[in-house]
């Protein structure tokens, strides 16, 4: 089990970060070392199915009364709409500046939770138990929140850490395969702009028998957070070096908006990003073959294509110029020069269509 506590200069707060295999157990001395007045839990449909006595168990004997919001699962739930209702509720549950507010699940819950903690009453602390490996070793890591506007993703949100992050890949067994391939499709950016050797892990679990996955996935968890959190730790409000975990997102960001959110999941639609953004490295940064190559063989190890045949390449661009990445009338991309070396390049419209043009030939069809 990883158990570290991450100091953040600025501003001033500490996130205590819980990974691996009996993880959860460690949420009643989190809550109580924290010392809160009343204590709220939001999570979805799912996650409350499978997990809601354990969840009473973890936290029996803590000495805050509190109550659970259940709202539904899936990413038009990161909205206005249930920011609002996580509000009232608080208000009418009688949260006050001392309460805790705690998101189970994966990273929409981890999204809005943190940002409804971070706007009511100007910041109240939170915690999160991230159950989908999406969360684990990204969406819950970082102290960002959001949520999205119909038009575009996470353009509305803050940056506030939460006092602690719990990680167990106990809940991954009830995750369905195509949920585990979208944290898995992280996993690969990951890889390929910090850690090479994140990637021959990546690569060894794609090869294993079914069998010897669960040990697997555990390192691989722990490795990505330990990753996640040197990068935010020198860089926590995204002013340089974080910009690099953007790596496939400003096309998959775009991909999501234009389905509405229900077309393509994050995951897969990053998945799709990166293959963009590996073509555009390959033109413009000279990436070598090899690392295009194992890029590409990786992502097919999690999907054998895309819903992209109908998209045109005019009407991602258009949600590409919204996205909070443009600087002025540039648009920038996290592209790599080599395996874990990455850098931020500015891409005109022409050069996009082509890249995106490309993969589209090579990777459009039933998902």
């Amino acid at each position: 089990m990883y158990d570290t506590t991450v100091k953040f200069p600025f501003p001033a707060a500490h996130c205590r970060l819980v990974a691996g295999q009996g993880a959860a157990s460690k949420l009643r001395s989190v809550v109580s070392k924290v010392g809160c007045s009343t204590m709220f839990i939001v999570t979805d449909r799912n996650v409350n199915k499978h997990y809601e006595s354990q969840l009473r168990e973890y936290l029996n004997g803590v000495r805050c009364p509190g109550d659970i919001l259940v709202l539904p699962a899936g990413e038009r739930t990161k909205s206005y709409r249930y920011q609002l209702k996580i509000h009232d509720w608080l208000l009418k549950k009688g949260a006050d500046r001392e309460s805790i507010l705690i998101g189970v699940g994966g990273g929409v819950i981890c999204d809005i939770t943190g940002f409804a903690a971070a706007t009511f009453m100007r910041g109240i602390r939170h915690a999160l138990i991230a159950t989908t490996l999406v969360a684990q070793i990204d969406a819950a890591i970082g102290g960002k929140n959001g949520i999205n506007l119909p038009a575009a993703k996470n353009i509305v949100g803050t940056i506030k850490q939460p006092v602690s992050v719990i990680a167990d890949s106990m809940f991954l067994r009830t995750l369905r395969p195509q949920h585990l391939r979208e944290g898995m499709a992280e996993l690969v950016k990951m890889a390929l702009v910090k850690s090479a050797s994140l990637g021959k892990l990546i690569t060894h679990y794609q090869s294993s028998h079914a069998e010897d996955r669960e040990e697997l996935i555990s390192r691989i968890i722990q490795q990505g957070v330990k990753l996640k959190l040197d990068v935010v730790r020198k860089d926590p409000f995204e002013s340089g070096l974080r910009k690099i975990l953007n790596f496939g997102h400003t096309t998959g960001h775009a991909l999501e908006a234009l389905g509405k959110y229900r077309q393509m999941t994050h995951g897969r639609a990053v998945a799709c990003g990166m293959l963009v953004a590996l073509e555009l490295s390959r033109r413009l940064c000279s990436l070598d073959d090899e690392t295009v190559a194992w890029g590409t063989k990786r992502i097919r190890e999690l999907y054998r294509s895309f819903p992209i045949a109908g998209i045109s390449p005019d009407g991602v661009w258009e949600v590409i110029k919204r996205d909070k990445k443009r600087v002025r009338e540039q648009i920038r991309f996290v592209l790599l020069e080599s395996f874990a070396k990455p850098v931020i390049h500015t891409v005109t419209e022409r050069q996009f269509r082509s890249s995106f043009d490309r993969v589209t030939k090579s990777w459009s069809g039933k998902p």
